[in-house]
């Protein structure tokens, strides 16, 4: 029978090799005391910066640190400490910066659901061995089996999901090819604030777009034409770019059941808009 300390030290290793294996990295090396960070005070960033991502853990933002040094940029601002709305004790940051950071930012969001699917395998692993040894021994090898069939599961899932909501919107804002099957987009409105067109809509939509072969158009049946595409349905906080096109998701309120909110970047929370000639601040508000 393996001891529980020895289960824990083996998934403790089996998840950091399935990190590496995965996205590429060491997740214990990603420390924020291992890069050169300024920590600024930041309370009004949401009036000198287009974006700003705040309600961060510290290992968040040395994940988004180590991505944004790996692709050289230089132009965001770091703060600290000045979130009302954390209900923890430990100190939560921000991250603020402009669009020519998008891409990396979403980067960084993928990986770590990548990261959050494999330990959610580590986690319920370890419930089911508690389980099962209460009734037979299990050697090294059985959990080993049972880990890397949960891991596996959860990371097909997440990489469903991430091809569904790329596929989707291309088939919403993106380029129709000739002689395409077209649809009127169902249960969505396009909204105007000031000069700034804003597409509402769910999120189920994709998937039923793919499944069925179909383009969107819109209640006229013209092509989808806005500066901002608003939607749910993924439970993901975080800002996207596509064809031109602000694409925001809009987070969820549902409660962290597994207990992670310091390893991975949060879902909980949504975002506030401003706007003026254009849209010229988006705040997410993540709130563990």
């Amino acid at each position: 029978m393996v001891s529980k300390k020895s289960t824990n030290d083996l998934l403790d290793n089996l998840y950091a090799k399935e990190i590496s294996n995965e996205i590429g990295i060491d997740i214990n090396d990603i420390r924020l005391k291992n890069y050169e960070v300024k920590i600024n005070d930041c309370k009004n960033c949401s009036r000198r910066w287009r974006f700003v991502d705040r309600g961060l853990s510290e290992k968040n933002i040395a994940l988004y640190v180590y991505f944004l040094d790996k692709n050289n940029i230089k132009n965001y601002c770091i703060g600290k400490g000045f979130f009302e709305e954390s209900n923890t004790s430990k100190a939560r940051y921000a991250i603020c910066f402009e669009t020519n950071t998008i891409d990396v930012l979403e980067t960084v969001i993928r990986k770590s659901d990548i990261i959050k699917a494999i330990y959610s395998g580590k986690f319920s692993t370890e419930i089911d061995v508690n389980k099962i040894q209460q009734y037979r021994v299990l050697k090294k090898d059985d959990i080993e089996k049972i880990f890397f069939s949960k891991v596996s599961s959860n990371v097909k899932s997440r990489r469903r999901m991430w091809n569904e909501i790329d596929e989707g919107i291309r088939r919403i804002i993106g380029r129709k090819p000739n002689n395409c099957r077209t649809t009127i987009l169902p249960d969505a409105t396009i909204n105007k604030i000031k000069n700034c067109r804003i597409l509402s809509l769910h999120g189920h939509q994709l998937r039923d777009l793919i499944q069925n072969n179909y383009y969107a158009l819109d209640a006229n049946g013209e092509n989808i034409n806005v500066d901002l595409m608003m939607m749910g349905h993924y439970h993901l906080l975080m800002i996207m770019i596509r064809y031109n096109t602000i694409i925001l998701l809009t987070g969820c309120f549902v409660g962290n059941r597994i207990g992670y909110r310091e390893e991975f970047i949060s879902h909980i929370g949504g975002p506030s808009l401003t706007f003026g000639k254009k849209i010229n601040g988006i705040v997410l508000n993540r709130m563990e």
